[in-house]
């Protein structure tokens, strides 16, 4: 390869390792929205369970 070929060729593999990066970012991105999603619907069916817990409780004390 002469200079110029190498050149080309590392303006290449920049463009692409930029590219990957630009895609890293996006997904880390996407997977912190996505695990605060999950913690935001963990911490709801704990509400639920807690609030269906004692619904269940007040129907056995009543009977």
């Amino acid at each position: 390869m002469d200079r110029k070929e190498l050149i080309a060729e590392i303006k290449l593999l920049n463009r692409l390792l930029d590219e990957a990066h630009n895609r890293a970012v996006a997904q880390f991105a996407l997977i912190d929205k996505l695990t605060a999603a999950s913690l935001h619907v963990q911490g709801l069916l704990k509400k639920l369970a807690l609030e269906g817990s004692g619904a269940a409780k007040r129907r056995r004390n009543k009977g």
